[in-house]
């Protein structure tokens, strides 16, 4: 799973923080009414789930292996600094939620859906939300030029940018984005964080064979955070049992 560094995870929350973030916690309010069991959030980043989940009284867990994305989640005492793969907790849990579309950061799906299992409790749910790049795959987003995505002025005054550029890999379905972050005064670069990130995509009758692969059903579906289903959705939720 991709580790968030540098201006990537100091940027993050300026760059990403408003978007879905709202529309995902409201879902899970919706697929999850009156939670009273305990929560275990993988890939927490710096808690924008998370933290309004537990401030509706939620009792969520969450792990993320960024140390810079944990130090901004300080406010909040469940949260802890370590991988899924080497997570050991002394309980089980009621539901494990991958949410913002973490469960596409692992290469494989088999590791995600072996420890999950190993950290349910009897009768417990998985939630995970996945997208699929239709922009990229029809060709909407020409493919390896960098692109200007977003540009922001912080309450500092200065500028920052996020560039991205994309190759796909429509065999072994994988997208690989780079970003390019650029914090700038005026306008002199100041500072700039390359990162790259491979993104496994997945169609919904794919994800259903994976649920089923592993010893799940799919109980309920999501389809842009809501319950009306659309057949062109860019992200899909599940629900498995």
């Amino acid at each position: 799973m991709a580790i968030y560094k540098g201006l990537e995870a100091t940027l993050h929350e300026a760059f990403w923080g408003d978007r879905g973030s709202d529309l995902e916690v409201k879902d899970l309010h919706r697929l999850f009414p009156d939670f009273q069991g305990r929560a275990l959030e993988v890939g927490a980043g710096s808690g924008r789930i998370m933290r309004p989940l537990i401030e509706a009284g939620w009792k969520v867990d969450g792990i993320e292996p960024s140390p810079e994305m944990v130090e901004m989640a300080n406010d909040l005492e469940t949260m802890s600094q370590v991988t899924l793969e080497e997570f050991q907790p002394t309980q089980k849990y009621d539901l494990i939620l991958l949410t913002s579309y973490v469960f596409q950061l692992f290469p494989e799906p088999k590791m995600v859906f072996d420890k999950v299992k190993a950290l349910l409790a009897e009768g417990g749910k998985v939630y995970f939300s996945v997208f699929i790049p239709w922009s990229e795959i029809v060709g909407e987003i020409p493919e390896g030029d960098w692109l200007l995505d977003d540009q922001i002025v912080l309450p500092t005054k200065q500028k920052a940018r996020c560039w991205v550029n994309f190759e796909l890999d429509r065999v072994r379905q994988t997208l690989t984005r780079q970003h390019r972050y650029e914090l700038l005064e005026k306008k002199t670069v100041l500072e700039t964080t390359k990162t790259t990130q491979e993104i496994r995509y997945y169609t919904l009758p794919e994800l259903e064979l994976l649920a089923e692969k592993f010893g799940f059903t799919i109980e309920q579906e999501s389809y842009e955070f809501s319950d009306k289903y659309d057949s062109d959705a860019h992200s899909i939720s599940l629900v498995l049992g």
